[in-house]
């Protein structure tokens, strides 16, 4: 889950055991967002050709 950074504070009143299971990234620019949302290849789409 990416969050803005100035949002950081605010997960200390969100319980543990929510946050628990969560990846939560803090982020200050689009970069980041964007190296961290395009890690990984997507999986499960098909490639459509044109004819």
């Amino acid at each position: 889950m990416l969050i803005p950074f100035e949002n950081k504070r605010d997960l200390e009143e969100i319980p543990d055991n929510v946050i628990a299971d969560l990846d939560i990234h803090p982020v200050k620019r689009i970069e980041e967002v964007l190296t961290l949302a395009l890690q990984n290849e997507p999986s499960g789409i098909q490639v459509v050709t044109a004819k």
